[in-house]
């Protein structure tokens, strides 16, 4: 990431830039490259569904929120890995 966006302050996208391809691939792979957990709005983003779907997750403890109540980086890229394993698992053919 540094390569692409280069400078001294940590990379914090905007929630806008997780729905582009590159945004996606690093939400998956990666996670967030400079935080540990991130707003409700943010963890939408990079997982491609409403603050309410968020919220919804989180309840039924599909994701977990950190001390200040944020959602919590690791709990997003293992949904992001899970959801890519169960289609991979249902031999369901991924367009990438």
């Amino acid at each position: 990431m540094s390569a692409l966006y280069p400078g001294d302050e940590a990379f914090d996208p905007p929630a806008a830039w997780w729905g582009t391809p590159l945004g996606r691939a690093v939400a998956r792979r990666a996670g967030h490259p400079a935080a540990t957990a991130v707003p409700v709005s943010v963890a939408a983003a990079m997982l491609g569904i409403t603050r309410q779907g968020v919220h919804d997750l989180v309840r039924r403890h599909k994701l977990d929120r950190d001390s200040g109540g944020a959602i919590t980086t690791a709990s997003i890229q293992a949904r992001l890995s899970r959801s890519r394993g169960d289609r991979a698992a249902a031999g369901v053919r991924s367009s990438e």
